[in-house]
């Protein structure tokens, strides 16, 4: 199975539920504590439905630079530590290769800017 992670009408990227899991699990809780409704509208489809799209397609500037923000934290506390919570220790390299290409593609964003 794998997860997506869909930035916009023309850029998504999908990878490994290993992956996917990792990064959106990871992230979850950072996104809970800045706004427990957003995280409900992200999380609700995954969890609820089992899709494994992180949608961010339909998500406003405001949102999507709140969360940019958050993942791009998250991101460099990993980086910090060296591990992504209980994900396998080898597998860490690439989830952050996979991380660091979302967070580039999301700065591309016109919403971020």
């Amino acid at each position: 199975m794998a997860g997506t992670i869909a930035i916009n009408d023309k850029k998504d990227f999908a990878m490994s539920s290993v992956y996917f899991d990792a990064i959106i699990n990871y992230s979850k809780k950072h996104i809970e504590n800045i706004s427990k409704e957003l995280a409900r509208e992200l999380y609700e489809p995954i969890e609820e439905a089992g899709f494994y799209v992180f949608g961010l397609t339909e998500t406003t500037e405001k949102d999507f630079k709140l969360i940019f923000k958050t993942l791009s934290e998250c991101y460099a506390h990993c980086k910090k530590e060296g591990k992504i919570g209980q994900l396998e220790p080898q597998l860490y390299g690439e989830v952050m290769n996979t991380w660091g290409e979302v967070l580039a593609a999301m700065e591309e964003d016109q919403r971020a800017s």
